[in-house]
């Protein structure tokens, strides 16, 4: 009887240090979920317009991890290719979807006012960039914003379109198994800048 004991007790044992070692690495998987592109009219920045792209995250594959709070893993499926299309249908230029040089570098993040809510962004220098960054979250998601009403994490990404350049039409973000069709909204919505954080000294 003992020794019948003394394996049930190591058996519950090696049973507990598993769960608690899965418990240690469980993660829930994201997927990008939508995308929409609206162009902003924020004070002072009359040499460009400007654009705000909203990324929504969203969980899937939720039976990979064991019990209590799902701890953020990464975006399921790569970002094949992003490309942009005027009113036209051509493709834009990448350099023309990005921030100029001139703008200042050690701003880190601009919080605007955006929906009723307070939401941080950074500049997108470009969509290559972008898409870069979107396939270096597969080990970590990096949302800006979490919405608990949806369960949804939120990037949002500032970049500009110089005077005398195409305006953006239309975004395709294109993954390993689906596309995401996203046009953009050209009519200015005005935005008032909340905050502005600068990088550290």
């Amino acid at each position: 009887m003992k020794k019948i004991a003394f394996i049930l007790c190591l058996l519950c044992t090696i049973l507990f240090m598993v769960y608690i070692l899965f418990s240690f690495f469980r993660y829930v998987n994201f997927r990008v979920d939508s995308a929409g592109i609206q162009k902003l009219n924020l004070v002072g920045e009359n040499d460009a317009n400007m654009y705000l792209l909203t990324l929504k995250l969203t969980h899937c594959n939720k039976q990979l991890y064991f019990g209590g709070i799902p701890y953020p893993g990464g975006i399921s499926d790569s970002v094949i290719q992003i490309k942009g299309y005027d009113e036209k249908g051509k493709t834009l230029d990448e350099k023309v979807l990005c921030f100029p040089k001139s703008q200042d570098d050690s701003i880190r993040t601009i919080w605007l006012n955006y929906e009723n809510k307070e939401v941080p962004c950074n500049y997108c220098l470009n969509i290559d960039k972008l898409q870069k960054e979107l396939n270096s979250m597969t080990q970590n998601i990096r949302g800006e914003y979490y919405s608990k009403e949806e369960d949804a994490h939120y990037m949002y990404r500032l970049f500009c379109v110089p005077k005398g350049q195409p305006l953006p039409k239309k975004l395709i973000f294109r993954f390993d198994k689906y596309s995401i069709e996203c046009d953009v909204n050209n009519i200015p919505k005005r935005v008032k800048v909340t905050r502005i954080d600068k990088m550290e000294p």
